[in-house]
């Protein structure tokens, strides 16, 4: 009601004032009232990770927040790059086509269907861990991280005598025109963060002590997965393991104080700053935005979420500048095991690039940036249109219900389960609306194999019931 409330007393004022173009913002709000549904039951109890608690994450500062900030009178080079010279109301046809998708993804999660096989009977599952193999294990991964990530960072070119180049985006160059992620170089430095969060539950559910060695390595191997992307300027990923570590704890304990809380968000805010003003004071790539010290602006200025400005767009200019792919961008994933340095003209994971290119026209022959991620409603419109919006969408909300039921039966008794749902299903949920279907898969089988293997090594002998390491408060 409230919701509502504002859309209409707003829609109300901006008509009076003679300011009819904010209309298009509020237009936006009510998508929330619609997200939640769901969620708002009597019955349903509140959780943070709720896969549609993480979309209307996407949805509030890619589409309700940036309406926003594109007809606001703050000055940013952003909104140029947004609106690409086209009046405001071109937000219209994004806006109508994330309705169409929500109200597909409602239908579908709301669809009764038989639920997926109880994995609790599963012996990975039911297995506790010995924390005699863990260790040296740990160890040994951390070792194999830190030796692959210094060769990764000398390929990339960092140098770290300098301090004011550190965090920049680069890109490695393997022919003309082609540039590597360097992969493999990023699965052996991200072995440690399975490490960190299995680590993590053991420490607290044993209520080791912060300043014991376990503690104190536990807490390195925190530090160092967040150092990792920040060197590489990854603002997302540093602040998902901050997002992983509080989920976990809220887990476990049944909650977080206020204190830890505003601490997290704080340490987030200052690394997005620092981040942010060396990538774009010192980037070697191109970049048509102003530096922004603001996070909300950086947040809400970027081309990331689910951003109702790049949904448009897509939907504006094709197939005068696109053609439909037909399918094509879902299957990508298929060619993620070759690197890029033995198949220099692999095809991109992702149609980033091509948008950037052909959508947006904003990339040159000099710089290796410039991606757009279409974001997942977007990506069904690319490939078949509105029946790929109303056919996807639908599918994603029956697939994740089905999914979120299954881990949230184990997740809270079963560490495997809780790193699975903290590592994988949580972030797949977030960047999904706002990233690319290929990206998305490609991250599941990059997290869950080591994960899968790493558990597998240093599990003991299952147990008939769940007891070690029982979630609930």
């Amino acid at each position: 009601m409230l919701l509502i409330t504002i859309t209409v007393l707003g829609c109300l004022y901006v008509t009076i004032i003679g300011k009819t173009e904010w209309l298009i913002a509020f237009l936006t709000i009510p998508l929330i009232n619609l997200l939640i549904l769901p969620i708002t039951r009597k019955d349903e109890k509140f959780d943070p990770s709720h896969p549609i608690f993480m979309i209307l994450v996407s949805l509030l500062i890619g589409t309700v927040l940036r309406s926003f900030f594109i007809l606001s009178p703050f000055q940013s080079d952003a909104k140029s790059l947004m609106l690409m010279g086209e009046p405001s109301t071109i937000l219209l046809k994004g806006i109508f086509c994330i309705y169409l998708g929500f109200i597909c993804f409602i239908l579908g999660y709301a669809c009764p269907v038989k639920p997926l096989h109880d994995w609790s009977g599963k012996k990975i599952f039911r297995s506790d861990i010995r924390i005699k193999k863990l260790i040296p294990l740990a160890v040994l991964l951390t070792l194999i991280s830190i030796a692959a990530a210094a060769l990764y960072f000398r390929k990339m070119g960092v140098n770290f005598n300098e301090v004011n180049e550190i965090s920049q985006k680069r890109h490695y160059k393997v022919d003309e025109g082609s540039y590597s992620s360097l992969g493999y170089y990023r699965l052996f430095m991200d072995l440690i963060e399975p490490v960190f969060y299995i680590l993590l539950i053991y420490v607290v559910v044993k209520k080791k002590s912060v300043f014991s060695l376990l503690g104190l390595f536990t807490f390195f191997l925190g530090v160092l997965n967040m150092a990792y992307p920040f060197i590489e300027s990854s603002r997302s990923d540093a602040m998902y393991v901050l997002i992983n570590t509080g989920l976990i704890i809220y887990y476990l304990k049944g909650g977080i104080k206020w204190r830890q809380l505003i601490t997290v968000v704080l340490i987030a805010s200052v690394a997005l700053v620092i981040m942010t003003s060396l990538r774009e004071t010192h980037s070697k790539i191109n970049s048509q935005t102003e530096v922004s010290t603001n996070p909300l602006a950086i947040m809400v200025g970027s081309l990331n979420f689910l951003g109702v400005d790049k949904t448009s767009q897509i939907i504006d200019k094709m197939p005068e500048r696109m053609n439909y792919q037909f399918g094509g961008t879902l299957f990508l994933w298929v060619l993620a095991p070759i690197p890029r340095t033995m198949w220099p003209q692999k095809p991109d994971m992702t149609e980033g690039r091509e948008i950037g290119e052909l959508i947006y026209q904003k990339r040159d022959e000099n710089s290796p940036g410039g991606g757009v991620p279409p974001g997942f409603i977007a990506e069904m419109y690319l490939n078949f249109g509105y029946a790929g919006v109303i056919a996807g969408l639908f599918i994603s909300g029956l697939v994740i219900k089905l999914f979120y039921n299954a881990f949230k039966k184990i997740r809270d008794k079963s560490m495997f389960g809780l790193v699975v749902y903290i590592l994988v299903f949580v972030p797949f949920t977030l960047k999904l609306m706002g990233s690319d279907f290929s990206g998305c898969i490609v991250k599941i089988f990059y997290y869950i194999i080591p994960v899968y293997i790493i558990m597998k090594l240093v599990q003991k002998s299952p147990q008939k019931y769940f007891k070690s390491y029982s979630l609930q408060p």
